[in-house]
């Protein structure tokens, strides 16, 4: 299945009826400011 990035590791999950969880080893770490928040700010003049 398809998370978001902000479903912390700990959320209640279910799929399909079926109880589902996030094995917390396979959540990426936060690796600095977002490309896609970046263009924003500059395009928003912010940067």
């Amino acid at each position: 299945a398809l998370l978001k990035r902000g479903v912390g590791a700990d959320a209640a999950l279910e799929a399909d009826g079926v109880a589902a969880a996030v094995d917390p080893d396979t959540v990426p770490g936060e690796s600095g400011p977002q490309a896609g928040r970046e263009a924003v700010r500059r395009l928003r003049g912010q940067g």
